[in-house]
C-alpha cells in the first residue's frame, strides 16, 4: 500500500512537471513601449523602404532591415542584443524605459538620419548592413559601435543629462559608453585601436586648447570641445576611478529617483558632476573648472546665504559669482527657480573681476515653496556649461507657506493637551 502511494505521488509531480513545461509557467516579463518615434508596424516600414522588411526583436530592441539583408542581420542583431546589455551595466543596471527601434533605409531616403532622437529610435542606411568593414573582413566582427553610441546617448538622456545646442556632456558621455560597450560586447583589436587613436587626438586636441584657448585649425567648433571633454573625462575619472564611477553614479541617481530629469538643460553638468564626484569623494567641478569650465560660486555676505536674501516678503534678491580661467567674464548667466513650474531669469552683471569674482543679481517675487540653481555658458566658446554647487538644486531654500505656520500652534496645543492627559490618567492609576 505505501508503495502504490509513493508511485502514485511521483507520477502526479511527474505529471505537474510536464505540465508546467508545456505551459510555460514562467512569469512573462511585460513587454516595453515602442519607442515613441519608431516606426511601429511593418506595413509602414515597407512602404518608406520600397520593398519586403524583416524584424528582428526581442524585449528590449526592435531591428527593421530589408529581407535581402536578413542573413546578415542576424548577426549583426545578436551584437546588438549583447549590445544593450553591456550598456544597461555601464548604466547601473538601468532598464530602458522603451523598446529600441533600429531603422535602416536606401540610400536618399529621408527617413536616414545616421543617429538617434535621443529616445529610442536610430536611423542608418543599408551600408551599415552590407559591413565592408575591417572589423568584419579581418575578424569576423560586425561594425557596431555607431549602433552603440546612438543606444548610449538614449540611456543618458533618459537620466536627465539633456542634449545640448551643439556639444556636451550628452554627446561626450554617449561616445565614450558606446565605446567602452563595443570594446566589452564587440572586441576585435582594429575597434581598440580606433578607440586608442581617439583618445590620443582628444589629449593633442585638449593640449592645444589649453594654450590656445580655442581648438585646432580646421576642427569646427561643434567637434573639438567633444573632445577635450573626452580628455577630462578618460584622464581624471576613469583612468582613476575606474568604469565603476559612472556605474555608480547611475545606479545613485536611479535611487534617487532620476533628479537631473528635474534640471533645465542649462546647468546638467554642475548637478552630473556633483552626484559623480560624491561617489568618488572627488571634486569634479573645480577639476572641471581648472580645464576652462567657467566656475559658479554661491555669494555670502551682506545678508546672503547660498546666494539668497529675502528683502521683503515674497520679494528676494539672488547673488552668484563667476570665475572662468582664461579670464573672460561667463555669459548667459540665469537664475533657475523650481516650484510648482520652473522658470528662469536673466542676471545682470554688477561688477567684480576674475579675481573677486564677477557678481550678477537677479531680484524676483514669488510665494511658492522652491528650489533654486544657477547657470552660465563660457564667454568664449559658449558651449562649456558652468559647473560648481550653485548649479546643483538641491540646496534649497523653503518659502514659508502660510497654512503650515496657522496650523503649527495648533499642532502645539494638541500635543501639550494629549501630553497633560496621558500625565493625568498616570496620576489616576496611581
Amino acid at each position: 500500500m505505501k508503495f502504490k502511494i509513493i508511485k502514485g505521488i511521483t507520477l502526479t509531480l511527474c505529471l505537474i512537471d510536464m505540465l508546467i513545461l508545456a505551459f510555460n509557467f514562467q512569469p512573462v516579463r511585460a513587454s516595453k513601449p515602442l519607442a515613441p518615434n519608431g516606426v511601429h508596424n511593418m506595413t509602414t516600414y515597407e512602404n518608406r523602404i520600397g520593398e519586403q522588411g524583416f524584424l528582428f526583436e526581442d524585449d528590449n530592441l526592435q531591428m527593421w532591415v530589408p529581407a535581402s539583408y536578413e542573413n546578415h542581420s542576424r548577426i549583426i542583431f545578436d551584437y546588438l542584443v549583447a549590445g544593450y546589455e553591456n550598456l544597461s551595466s555601464i548604466f547601473g543596471d538601468h532598464d530602458y524605459p522603451y523598446k529600441f527601434s533600429i531603422e535602416h533605409y536606401p540610400p536618399g531616403s529621408p527617413y536616414t538620419w545616421g543617429g538617434t532622437d535621443a529616445r529610442g529610435t536610430i536611423r542608418y542606411g543599408y551600408s551599415n548592413l552590407e559591413d565592408d568593414t575591417p572589423e568584419w573582413n579581418l575578424y569576423g566582427v560586425p561594425h557596431v559601435i555607431g549602433y552603440y553610441e546612438e543606444m548610449a546617448h538614449c540611456f543618458v538622456y533618459d537620466f536627465g543629462v539633456i542634449e545640448e545646442i551643439s556639444v556636451g556632456f550628452y554627446e561626450t558621455l554617449g561616445l565614450m559608453i558606446g565605446s567602452e560597450a563595443t570594446l566589452r560586447a564587440a572586441y576585435n583589436p582594429y575597434i581598440e585601436g580606433l578607440i586608442l587613436d581617439y583618445y590620443q587626438v582628444c589629449n593633442d586636441t585638449t593640449n592645444y586648447y589649453l594654450q590656445h584657448n580655442t581648438g585646432p585649425p580646421g576642427v569646427d567648433e561643434n567637434i573639438w570641445p567633444t573632445r577635450v571633454l573626452s580628455h577630462i573625462f578618460k584622464t581624471e575619472v576613469i583612468d582613476v576611478y575606474g568604469w565603476d564611477a559612472f556605474t555608480n553614479t547611475f545606479n545613485y541617481l536611479q535611487l534617487e529617483s532620476y533628479p537631473l530629469k528635474q534640471y533645465d538643460r542649462d546647468h546638467t553638468w554642475g548637478g552630473f558632476l556633483n552626484y559623480l564626484g560624491n561617489q568618488t569623494n572627488s571634486d569634479f567641478n573645480t577639476i572641471f573648472a581648472d580645464y576652462g569650465l567657467p566656475s559658479l560660486q554661491w555669494f555670502e555676505g551682506d545678508g546672503y546665504r547660498k546666494g539668497m536674501k529675502c528683502i521683503e516678503a515674497n520679494h528676494y534678491s539672488f547673488r552668484v559669482r563667476c570665475f572662468d580661467r582664461e579670464g573672460d567674464q561667463p555669459s548667459d548667466v540665469k537664475l533657475h527657480i523650481y516650484s510648482t513650474t520652473s522658470s528662469k531669469y536673466p542676471m545682470t552683471f554688477i561688477g567684480g573681476d576674475n579675481v573677486t569674482g564677477r557678481m550678477f543679481e537677479a531680484n524676483v517675487t514669488f510665494a511658492d515653496n522652491y528650489t533654486y540653481a544657477f547657470s552660465g555658458n563660457d564667454g568664449a566658446h559658449n558651449v562649456f556649461q558652468a559647473v560648481g554647487l550653485p548649479t546643483f538644486i538641491d540646496s534649497k531654500y523653503v518659502v514659508p507657506d502660510f497654512q503650515s505656520i496657522m496650523l503649527l500652534p495648533l499642532m502645539l496645543i494638541l500635543s501639550a493637551a494629549f501630553i497633560f492627559l496621558s500625565l493625568k490618567r498616570v496620576h489616576k492609576q496611581t
